[in-house]
């Protein structure tokens, strides 16, 4: 499957290509070589953090690379692996693999005891964009999703772009006056200027719209790739509201319902509205949006769970997975927001956490 965030599989599929998933697989790309394969590492331990929500991390343990005469670590992995390096990872089964990180080292380090390790985190470029330090620019683009590929411009190295363009019709400079992922992250998604979600998979920038890709990646069935589920619905019923007012001084406004997915009694008639005014807002377009980013922020809050199962290299942050064999009322698609990939020489396993369903 070329592209994790847009395509689909199924279990069948994926015991074809992994080779009903024997013999797990790690791949840690430096300048496009795989130095487990080049420099014969032995990896211990890989713990894939990947999230919607914040930066990606990946944790890497090394053994046998200590010298006890010498009291020092190889000096071939500390010339490999200095601060700054960009690194991909890749995970799989024997010689199929699926890259689900690009990004660079933050940190090395040592863990010393009955084993010595050689410790690697590496981060993703919303980690670097954390630190960019306090700006104050601003931005002649009209409109928001040109802003953000400016932003963007500046880590091309640890990125590229998919960008879904908005419709706005900036008529006066845009400022920031923080890092750049305070800026993109409150500036423009949280305050509700673009109905967006951003998120970095693989060494790729996505600025898209909520859910945007409904299609699920699989289907999961419960007891057998996996192996633990647990999920709880809220009851919710609401209506986000944002009111403006347009140049000539008329009112505009725009709404969006936000209602829990499995059967429910209402309880409070009619149903409750949450309205939020905003200079921001001079068209009804401009309501509509922000009501909708609104929304959509709640939307991640009406079911929660997670699950546990094979090492599924698929299973991503930002895309839906169909549940099958729970209990026909929680079997649905679920919204994925963090996947914890656990890499041993014991084995592969997947962990994930549900923010939302449809």
């Amino acid at each position: 499957m070329a592209d994790l965030m847009k395509g689909k599989t199924s279990y069948k599929s994926l015991v074809d290509d992994y080779s009903n998933f024997h013999v797990p697989t790690a791949k840690i790309k430096v300048n496009g070589f795989d130095v487990v394969k080049t420099l014969g590492l032995v990896v211990h331990e890989i713990t894939a953090v990947l999230s919607v929500k914040s930066a990606s991390s990946v944790t890497i343990l090394l053994e046998g690379l200590y010298d006890i005469g010498d009291h020092s670590f190889d000096s071939k992995i500390k010339n490999t692996f200095t601060l700054g390096t960009i690194v991909e990872l890749e995970l799989g089964y024997l010689s199929t693999t699926r890259k689900i990180f690009k990004g660079y080292v933050e940190m090395v380090g040592v863990n010393m005891g009955v084993k010595n390790y050689y410790s690697i985190v590496l981060m993703d470029v919303k980690r670097l964009m954390m630190n960019s330090g306090r700006k104050n620019v601003l931005y002649n683009e009209k409109n928001y999703s040109d802003v953000f590929k400016t932003v963007m411009g500046t880590y091309s190295s640890l990125c590229s772009l998919d960008v879904k363009a908005t419709s706005d019709d900036l008529t006066s400079p845009i400022s920031q006056l923080t890092d750049d992922y305070d800026f993109v992250m409150n500036d423009l998604i949280l305050k509700g200027r673009v109905n967006r979600e951003f998120i970095v998979f693989a060494g790729k920038a996505y600025f898209r719209e909520p859910f945007s890709v409904s299609t699920p990646i699989m289907t999961m069935r419960l007891g057998r790739e996996l192996t633990e589920f647990s999920v709880n619905h809220c009851y919710t019923d609401v209506e986000y509201e944002v009111i403006g007012v347009d140049d000539q001084e008329k009112p505009v406004s725009g709404k969006e319902k936000v209602k829990s997915a499995i059967k429910k009694t209402p309880l409070i008639i009619p149903t409750p509205t949450y309205k939020f005014a905003h200079p921001y807002v001079t068209t009804t377009s401009k309501a509509t949006t922000m009501a909708k980013a609104l929304a959509a922020r709640q939307k991640t809050k009406i079911c929660i769970g997670s699950g546990r199962c094979l090492g599924i290299p698929e299973i991503v942050p930002g895309r839906y997975v169909k549940i099958e064999n729970a209990d026909s009322t929680f079997d649905m698609n679920y919204y994925i927001t963090e996947v914890v990939h656990e890499y041993t020489r014991e084995g592969y396993t997947t962990q994930f956490d549900i923010g939302g369903c449809s």
